[in-house]
């Protein structure tokens, strides 16, 4: 899982997190100590981020949402190809959906709930089987 990177008085701290989708929406970004213990939730309802739970001092609180709308607030794609003829679509480093062929047929799965739509899949195909993404395994998805 890559880190948060967090700018705030004059340096730059990296912090684990986890993150949950909650329903209508929201998402959750919990940020975790050096042992894997949560000691801060950021919760986005209703188009805003704020601390739910924790208490940071101001200037770092903000540094800290300013982290998480970069990463969470601008949609990144990714495409990984998996062995077999399957690919995996990450949003924000979050699995939506897989993509599958058998060479002659395209099929493809996401969560009703995610952001990702019919066009998005026949976008996504499209740049697979123009041979647009390549085969790189560097996390291990």
């Amino acid at each position: 899982m890559k880190s948060l990177e967090v700018h705030a008085r004059g340096r730059v701290m990296y912090v684990k997190y986890s993150t949950e989708r909650k329903p209508f929406g929201s998402l959750e970004v919990t940020l975790l100590a050096k042992n894997g213990v949560s000691i801060y939730l950021f919760r986005k309802e209703q188009g805003t981020w704020r601390l739910a739970y924790g208490f940071l001092q101001e200037n770092i609180k903000e540094a800290c949402i300013d982290a998480i709308i970069l990463r969470f607030d601008t949609s990144v794609v990714e495409i990984l190809p998996k062995p077999k003829g399957l690919w995996h679509v990450f949003v924000n480093d979050i699995y939506t959906s897989s993509i599958s062929s058998d060479g002659k047929k395209w099929d493809y799965h996401f969560e009703e709930d995610s952001c990702i739509t019919d066009d998005h899949m026949k976008k996504y195909i499209g740049i697979i089987s123009l041979g647009q993404v390549k085969w790189i395994d560097r996390d291990g998805r």
